[in-house]
């Protein structure tokens, strides 16, 4: 499902008709479609779906840019068939754009010290996890369990990484996880994963 569209991140302007908002809406507004979006997607895996969620340009005209956002694809080739598959699978992560902020989300479901697992993967909810966070100094990173915030930490450096013990998520007891990097402003993402399924 299509969560993070151009058209509602990058609205042509606040006036024009074709984005439904008015010259008096706050700069919220703009992105609220997608943020309405990732709700509907978070309901339907919280209700058993198993969907992949990704991130899509529109380009109708200036100012709006092709590739922000985008998807990117965890696959094992760069074949047509690996990343359709990829897509299948729930391996996505969706950016501001290819070079952009990145979020990725892994588990180490025998507690041997290696994340074999990640997003799209089912793992023991008595799994440690291992959160890395790419290009996005100062940002805010928030594990999500549908609209519950497992966690929420300031991204200190370029090259960021967190890991989580069973502890949180056990108290939790979800039934999936995903990471997404937001802005200090609210609301404006940067980026995000599919879900981490956890049994």
């Amino acid at each position: 499902i299509e969560v993070w569209n151009s058209w509602f991140w990058n609205p042509l302007s606040v006036d024009d008709p074709e984005t439904s908002l008015t010259a008096s809406a706050s700069p919220e507004l703009a992105i609220y479609p997608n943020e309405k979006a990732i709700s509907w997607w978070v309901s339907l895996v919280a209700g058993g779906a198993r969907v992949a969620a990704i991130a899509a340009t529109d380009f109708h005209r200036k100012p709006q840019n092709i590739a922000r956002p985008c998807t990117l694809v965890l696959a094992s080739d760069r074949s047509e068939k690996a990343i359709l598959a990829g897509i299948r699978a729930g391996r996505t992560i969706m950016t501001t754009h290819p070079r952009g902020p990145r979020v990725e989300l892994q588990a180490d479901a025998d507690h041997d010290g290696v994340f074999e697992a990640t997003i799209g993967d089912t793992v023991p909810v008595s799994s440690a996890l291992r959160i890395r966070v790419k290009n996005a100094r100062g940002a805010i990173l928030r594990l999500k369990n549908g609209s519950a915030e497992l966690l929420r930490s300031t991204v200190t450096s370029a090259d960021w990484v967190k890991e989580i013990g069973q502890r949180e998520l056990a108290v939790a007891s979800p039934s999936f996880v995903f990471a997404r990097v937001d802005s200090i402003v609210v609301h404006n993402l940067y980026a995000m994963t599919g879900a981490l399924y956890l049994r």
